[in-house]
């Protein structure tokens, strides 16, 4: 229970892990609800937030749809109907979280594979992490899930959202599936070549401007059961 929405960030901040739901009031001094909602979201955006407000300005409900807020509910608060809210909000963020990667948000192992059964056969690039285990005994699991969270943004920066699907289906493991059916196998296998290129010339951040290089192999499928061969 925090005061305020400063207080509310802070707690967030420390023990966002233990932290499945959050309710806040629109209304609360030093950082309103909103505020404070859109700081959590840009730290997890799949944390699941219901909004109480006594107000019911549209300006208030646009600005909360934008910030990807769950539920908006309205004061004086019915506490049968919040508890019924927050157990809808739970349930849906478990079912999402069966096709989430709780490290990099990105689709997992069975969106990936949800996903190649309800389309047309696509072309998929498999990308693994070579000798990660040893980069993780290294550097040790914190600098482990940097090198991942960094590695994922630049697979997100070289492969754009309106072209191809990203999914972490391993440990090291990544996909790359092609939304746009009109690109060859060949023209993949020749982005993922460029990839490499760029990957060898910068590396990958982890902290305090420290690069790691890393190698990477990758192998381009064609369709489910090829993929699922890989």
């Amino acid at each position: 229970m925090a005061e305020n929405g400063k207080i509310g960030l802070d707690i967030f901040l420390e023990y966002g892990n233990e932290i499945d739901l959050i309710v806040t009031d629109v209304n609360m001094p030093e950082l309103n609800g909103l505020e404070m909602a859109r700081k959590i979201k840009e730290i997890n955006p799949n944390i699941p937030i219901i909004v109480a407000t006594a107000f019911s300005n549209s300006s208030y409900l646009l600005e909360a749809i934008e910030l990807g807020i769950d539920k908006y509910v309205l004061k004086p608060i019915d506490i049968k109907k919040l508890f019924n809210v927050m157990k809808q909000s739970l349930l849906y963020h478990e079912l999402q979280d069966l096709y989430r990667d709780n490290l990099t948000h990105l689709g997992n192992r069975n969106a990936l594979i949800k996903e190649l059964r309800q389309t047309k056969p696509s072309i998929i690039a498999l990308i693994d992490i070579d000798d990660f285990s040893i980069l993780n005994e290294l550097y040790g699991e914190e600098n482990g899930d940097k090198l991942l969270l960094q590695f994922k943004q630049q697979l997100q920066d070289f492969f754009p959202s309106n072209e191809y699907s990203l999914y972490r289906v391993g440990a090291d493991k990544f996909v790359v599936n092609l939304k746009n059916t009109s690109t060859t196998q060949d023209e993949l296998k020749l982005k993922c070549i460029d990839f490499i290129h760029n990957l060898d010339s910068s590396g990958v951040p982890i902290d305090n401007g420290n690069n790691i290089n890393i190698g990477i192999t990758i192998g381009i499928a064609k369709s489910y059961r090829s993929y699922l061969q890989v």
